[in-house]
């Protein structure tokens, strides 16, 4: 067999388990740092005496750098290689994350917060990337789903954080806590494996052969000699246009439009949540208990359609999920 194929046949073991929670801490530190500015604004509003249109574009600026980091991030991991965008974007947030703590008016904050998303909008793509590489067939869904509810622990983080430290200590211990993934930067860039897709594409074959060799070794199975290994796998150079070929172009324009709703409504509850319940009367802490349980109902969606998505398929599963989530938005609207 060649190297991918020995890659995908590799029984699942603790390795792939390791990866996903190297990669999915890096995606809860993601998430923490994109839910906490939803937390921030309630204060932040007051204390600044700033509008509901300087409120927004303190969130749109972020989601901003977050469509453009991702649009980018893609190409540079196929130049530079997954492990470095990874770590590298998570440096680029994790420092603007520390540096919005500083800003001293509206204009300074924006800036901050454009990178702050531009990292995090850049890390998404080759977090999904990395693990669905390594991942098995067979349970690759499962394993992307349970990376996704490392985001759901992510905004749990923020809700925590937000919690005990806001009232006592303002906005700004917020952004400082959120500033700490610099460390884990270090540690995940030195821990990670490069994705052996990408260094066939590159043609460093025999560094794909010896990471393949290695999990081989700690599976317990018989190990490709390197005479036997053939010559490079060649992959097609993948254009945004394909996307929109004939075979494709439906399937696109569903995912876009299911997406697009998706990322819609669940920032939209979210990120004004905390927001409208202070302008409700209610005081800062009891608006974070209210959100904090809202953010751990997730974790059993999370678990559920991990479970679900290999037992009924992709599919029926996003489906399922799409008509609860409407039901109960509606009536939470009443």
């Amino acid at each position: 067999m060649d190297i991918l194929s020995r890659l995908q046949n590799l029984p699942v073991g603790r390795f792939h388990y390791k990866l996903l929670v190297l990669i999915g801490l890096g995606w809860l530190f993601d998430a923490m740092d994109t839910g906490m500015v939803s937390f921030v604004l309630a204060t932040l509003g007051e204390e600044w005496q700033l509008s509901p249109a300087g409120l927004g574009w303190i969130v749109s600026t972020g989601f901003i750098g977050m469509a453009l980091g991702a649009v980018l991030s893609g190409r540079m991991a196929d130049r530079i290689g997954r492990k470095n965008v990874f770590a590298g974007t998570m440096l680029l947030y994790s420092v603007a994350t520390g540096l919005c703590a500083l800003s001293w008016d509206l204009a300074s904050l924006l800036f901050f917060r454009f990178w702050v998303g531009f990292g995090l909008g850049g890390q998404l793509p080759v977090a999904v990337s990395l693990v669905s590489e390594y991942a098995p067939p067979k349970v690759r869904g499962r394993f992307i789903v349970l990376l996704e509810s490392f985001w759901g622990l992510g905004w749990l983080a923020a809700a925590l954080v937000s919690y005990f430290f806001i009232p006592q200590y303002g906005w700004h211990s917020a952004f400082l806590i959120g500033a700490l993934p610099v460390f884990y930067a270090f540690y995940v860039w030195k821990k990670l494996p490069e994705s052996v897709p990408y260094l066939i594409h590159k043609g460093r074959v025999r560094e794909a052969h010896e990471i393949v060799c290695a999990l081989e070794r700690e599976a317990g199975l018989p190990v490709v000699q390197t005479a036997e290994v053939a010559g490079a796998e060649t992959r097609e150079n993948v254009r945004f246009a394909q996307l929109w070929q004939p075979l494709f172009a439906r399937r696109t324009l569903m995912l876009w439009l299911i997406w697009f709703g998706i990322v819609f409504s669940y920032y939209g509850i979210f990120t004004w949540l905390p927001k409208l319940l202070v302008e409700q009367g209610y005081t800062v802490v009891k608006t974070f208990e209210y959100v904090l349980v809202m953010i751990l109902a997730q974790l059993p969606g999370y678990f559920a359609a991990a479970v679900l998505v290999e037992k009924i398929g992709r599919k029926a599963t996003l489906a399922g999920f799409l008509f609860a989530c409407a039901v109960c938005a509606y009536f939470f609207g009443h």
